[in-house]
């Protein structure tokens, strides 16, 4: 079993949800509302949603704890013990038209044995954590728990299947999950070697990982700069040139006029056109050919020119690897991707230097943007993978920008171009722009 993931069990809101304790002593809940995923035909009958009901119950089918996931409001109780909360980001919030409208979500660890019952927001890890208790007070009842039950009253049952169908390759309007263990902290970035005792502490290593980040640890871990140009481009050593793929790239994108800088410079002033910050862009390199068990190319180089960065954006709930090839690129890692303002700040912000990688899972560090404010072009290789279980693959990346939600398809900025063309372009353009100053 992975940790950063244990085991998710998901399963569809068009019906009562039955989850089992069995010879667990804890479990972990995740509820995620989706309102956009929802047809415009099909709006009237979703916003009639008020609440979503998390009961946990005994072996003789009573009632020991009671979780009202309400409109502005969370209700906790067990037997005469209740508590209420209305911190936004763990109650079901709605506009000033009282609707539904944001991707939200919330996330319920309980624990019988130690009695703790921990309450957050989006991914579920101690960054997002809102509330704590110790649940002491009513502990006879906590610990005689069997089993869990998720329903809700508000939509008609006989319009709640039609409401949560979506398209292939599309997220549903309701997900429920759950697992049998709260993970509470674990190292977002992998070295490929600890050096340290220290670092051996902070779980800076690729080991008790999923098996599909572990696969693709073991494809990338040995990569560099010059071993792709060596492996992609044969002539490219021919050629004669003094400087590493790195350089040439850096050269091309920071020059005005050259490759690079040009097709940087069309990504830009489409970003403006659309009312979008120039700086929010970066180039893909597709390398290889489409693979089925990713969307878009499995291995992206991404080209992080000083000052750009990335959308907020989630992976299509696929694992990956981000790898620093060159330079340094910080990562900001987000809860949940959502257009309510409130969900958006950072949860954690790394800063990863050259070799360094760090991972994302379909539930752990799945939304999340990157930029580069150093002088040095950065340079990374992104690889990703569907795990095999997974039925419903999307092939779109979802993205915030100006609070908007949106999708786009992750495909390579020179998909008409042959890879050793463009080094050998690179390369060219290099050593005509030396000629002309040494005229």
């Amino acid at each position: 079993m992975s940790e950063e993931e244990a085991v998710f069990q998901s399963q569809q809101m068009d019906q009562r949800i039955d989850i089992n304790f069995k010879d667990e002593d804890e479990k972990l809940i995740l509820i995620e509302i989706n309102p956009q995923m929802v047809s415009k035909e099909l709006q009237p009958q979703f916003q009639l949603l008020n609440k979503i009901i998390i009961r946990y119950l005994n072996y003789a089918l009573q009632p020991c704890l009671e979780i009202e996931y309400r409109r502005n409001e969370l209700k906790i109780s067990s037997y005469k013990a209740v508590v209420k909360l209305d911190d936004k980001r763990v109650v079901m919030f709605t506009n000033s038209n009282n609707q539904l409208i944001d991707t939200q979500g919330i996330w319920i660890s309980l624990n019988k044995k130690t009695l703790d019952l921990r309450i957050g927001y989006g991914e579920a890890r101690v960054e997002t954590q809102v509330s704590h208790y110790k649940m002491d007070s009513v502990q006879q009842y906590i610990q005689q728990i069997t089993s869990v039950i998720i329903w809700q009253e508000s939509i008609p049952q006989q319009i709640l299947p039609f409401l949560m169908q979506c398209q292939k390759g599309q997220i549903r309007p309701i997900r429920i999950h759950s697992k049998d263990h709260y993970i509470a902290q674990l190292s977002e970035v992998i070295l490929q070697k600890c050096q340290n005792i220290l670092e051996l502490h902070q779980g800076r290593q690729a080991l008790h990982l999923s098996t599909e980040i572990d696969n693709l640890y073991q494809s990338v871990q040995k990569v560099e700069l010059q071993q792709i140009e060596q492996l992609e481009s044969p002539q490219y050593l021919q050629k004669g040139a003094k400087f590493n793929l790195g350089e040439l790239i850096h050269h091309s994108v920071a020059i005005e006029g050259c490759k690079l800088n040009q097709i940087l410079k069309k990504k830009q002033a489409a970003n403006e056109k659309s009312g979008f910050d120039p700086y929010m862009t970066y180039l893909r390199l597709g390398l290889g050919h489409f693979n089925k068990d990713s969307a878009g190319h499995q291995f992206v180089l991404e080209i992080w020119p000083f000052k750009h960065y990335s959308t907020i954006h989630d992976h299509a709930g696929q694992y990956g690897l981000v790898k620093i090839l060159q330079g340094v690129i910080d990562v900001n890692i987000y809860a949940i991707l959502s257009n309510a303002k409130h969900l958006m700040d950072p949860i954690k912000t790394l800063t990863c230097n050259k070799h360094d990688m760090t991972w994302l899972a379909p539930r752990v560090n799945q939304v999340h943007q990157l930029r580069n404010f150093y002088p040095q072009t950065a340079i990374t290789l992104q690889c990703y993978k569907y795990s095999q279980k997974t039925q419903n693959k999307m092939k779109q990346f979802n993205y915030v920008v100006n609070e908007q939600y949106k999708g786009f398809n992750p495909l390579s900025d020179f998909a008409d171009l042959e890879l050793h063309d463009i080094f050998n372009d690179l390369v060219q353009e290099y050593s005509n722009l030396h000629k002309q100053k040494n005229i």
